[in-house]
């Protein structure tokens, strides 16, 4: 069964030409198994050929090992370029927590890739959190656009404490919710999303992560829109963004309504989950 998994999860990144150390597959591994035993596994796998291991990296047999060298220079880089990007979000109000995700998370980064952002909202202020933080990284001009990307915020996912228990492509495969990196807000809210994904093997003690430091103009919108005030603007703000969302998903041409999801519970952009959900797909068979 573990080598089973090993397999299937190797698939995975394969698909996204990601090679894995022995460090990242005990960390995405959602069984706990000590160190000298995964070896033994991954050892006897390479044996058997299942699975091929060069310059300390593994991926399934027949698929070439990049040069991850690059890749993790070019990762690095922009996690750096994130991280000073970090202190906006304690400028937004009504926000629990931001998760990195997309490739980002993942390490499978190429030159214009963006910061794919998951971001925890408060009960019934998902869409006055969408407002704020829209205006402040399209002022700062680091909110990405529909055609230019590069080193921006996407920011494409919202949920709220009852939409916590993520759906798929998510719910499809763990990877895609182990490789998620805790990087911002409340270590409370964090643990609360953990256990509605009952999820045992993501971590909050990720470096890369502070508490929630927010600051006074966050905590002074937030008791402004607070209560029938904040109720009234939420209404509004959500009228007047839904036909704006799906003016710009028509002028792209998006079709089909797989991964898009326009609620009071949770804002989810993500037109394009058929290509993850086909990996996914493919890949789940060597489990």
């Amino acid at each position: 069964m573990m080598s089973k998994h090993i397999v299937g999860l190797l698939g995975f990144y394969a698909s996204l030409e990601r090679p894995l150390t022995f460090l990242e597959i005990q960390r995405l591994t959602s069984y706990t198994l000590p160190s000298e035993d995964l070896l033994k596994i991954l050892d006897e796998l390479v044996k058997e050929k299942n699975i091929i291991c060069s310059e300390g990296f593994y991926s399934l047999s027949g698929y070439k090992i990049l040069e991850r060298k690059w890749q993790d220079a070019l990762l690095d880089k922009k996690w750096r370029k994130l991280m000073r990007l970090r202190s906006f979000f304690s400028l937004l109000p009504f926000v629990n927590f931001v998760f990195i995700s997309g490739s980002l998370a993942l390490g499978n980064v190429h030159e214009h890739s963006d910061f794919d952002v998951l971001i925890g909202c408060k009960e019934g202020r998902v869409f006055t959190a969408r407002f704020f933080s829209n205006v402040l990284f399209i002022l700062i001009r680091k909110r990405r656009e529909a055609f230019y990307g590069k080193d921006r915020i996407c920011l494409n996912h919202y949920i709220t404490p009852s939409s916590y228990a993520l759906k798929k492509p998510y719910a499809l495969y763990p990877p895609l919710i182990a490789s998620l990196v805790p990087f911002y807000g409340s270590k409370e809210e964090m643990d609360k999303f953990i256990k509605a994904n009952r999820l045992t093997f993501l971590k909050n003690g990720d470096r890369r992560f502070i508490g929630s430091e927010r600051r006074l103009i966050a905590i002074l919108i937030e008791k402004m829109l607070k209560g029938t005030l904040g109720d009234m603007f939420e209404r509004l703000i959500k009228r007047l963004q839904i036909p704006r969302i799906r003016a710009f998903l028509k002028s792209q041409h998006v079709i089909s309504q797989d991964g898009i999801i326009l609620s009071d519970k949770e804002i989810e952009l993500h037109p394009n989950t058929k290509k993850i959900e086909n990996i996914v797909q493919k890949q789940v068979e060597y489990s």
